[in-house]
C-alpha cells in the first residue's frame, strides 16, 4: 500500500456570528437563571463556569493532527496502531470537509477522527478498503450533528 500522510484539524472551527453569541448567552443566562430560580445552585455555577470556560478558550484554534497510512498501520500524532489492531472505517462528507474516522478494536481512544484536508477521499478510500473494512452504512453521530449544528 503506498504511503499516505497529510495535517489537518479533527474538527472545524466554526465561524460565529453576533447573532449566534447573542442567542447562546441568553439560553446560558435562562439556563442559570433556572438553576437559581428552582435553588439548584450547583447547575447555575456549572452554567456560569461554562459560560467563564468558553470564553476563555473561543479564540482558541483547532492544532494540526499528523496521519501516515502505510503497509503496517497507522499513524496519528505519532501513535502508532496496527492494521491488525484497527477494525473497520468510514469517509463522511460533508459541504465544506470530509472527515475521515478509523475505528480501533480497543484502547482508551477507540476512534481515530480527522479531515481529509487537500488528500482525495477516494483515494484514502481505496488505500484503507485494502487493509479495512469499509462501514458504508455509517452516519453522523446524533451529539456530532448537535455540535456541527449549533457551532459548538
Amino acid at each position: 500500500m503506498p504511503q499516505i500522510q497529510w495535517e489537518a484539524p479533527a474538527y472545524v472551527a466554526h465561524a460565529r456570528s453576533t447573532r449566534w453569541y447573542v442567542i447562546a448567552l441568553s439560553a446560558a443566562v435562562l439556563l442559570a437563571g433556572y438553576g437559581i430560580w428552582t435553588g439548584n445552585w450547583t447547575f447555575a455555577v456549572a452554567i456560569a463556569l461554562v459560560i467563564c470556560m468558553y470564553f476563555l478558550t473561543r479564540k482558541h484554534q483547532p492544532r494540526l493532527h499528523r496521519i501516515v497510512l502505510n503497509d503496517e498501520g497507522v499513524e496519528f500524532d505519532g501513535a502508532f496502531s496496527s492494521w491488525k489492531d484497527c477494525e473497520d472505517f468510514w469517509i463522511t462528507h460533508f459541504p465544506t470537509y470530509t472527515e475521515l474516522t478509523i475505528q480501533k478494536k480497543k484502547g482508551l481512544s477507540r476512534e481515530i477522527l480527522i479531515q481529509t484536508a487537500d488528500q482525495d477521499p477516494e483515494l484514502i478510500r481505496e488505500t484503507l478498503a485494502q487493509q479495512l473494512a469499509e462501514r458504508s452504512d455509517a452516519s453522523e453521530r446524533f451529539v456530532d450533528y448537535l455540535i456541527r449544528i449549533l457551532k459548538l
